[in-house]
């Protein structure tokens, strides 16, 4: 069986963070196979983990802090959520619709 995952097509120096998000090629893997996203606790936590794929795969812990390099975490951390908001969107819409699927058959 497979697991669910939301794979974005991300930057290819994407950061590892294996809490949240796995590097590969040049996407990010988020899995929410333990969620429920027909629930709003399910949703926010999804939300928490693609907040922190996309914050890891903009960021270098290890850099300067200048303010030209904050303005470009900061488009690199927006272009990246309105690239992942459709897939997103489709799988709470999916969950949701297995949820009101089962609540009818019963």
């Amino acid at each position: 069986m497979l697991k669910p995952v939301l794979a974005f097509a991300l930057a290819a120096a994407a950061l590892h963070s294996p809490a949240f998000a796995a590097e590969e090629n040049d996407q990010i893997i988020v899995h929410y196979e333990d969620l429920n996203l027909a629930s709003a606790e399910g949703v926010s936590r999804l939300d928490h983990r693609i907040s922190r794929a996309v914050e890891n795969a903009c960021t270098d812990p290890g850099s300067v802090r200048e303010v030209w390099r904050l303005q470009n975490i900061q488009n690199c951390i927006t272009a990246k959520r309105n690239a992942v908001a459709q897939q997103r969107a489709r799988v709470i819409a999916q969950a949701e619709g297995r949820a009101q699927l089962l609540a009818t058959a019963h």
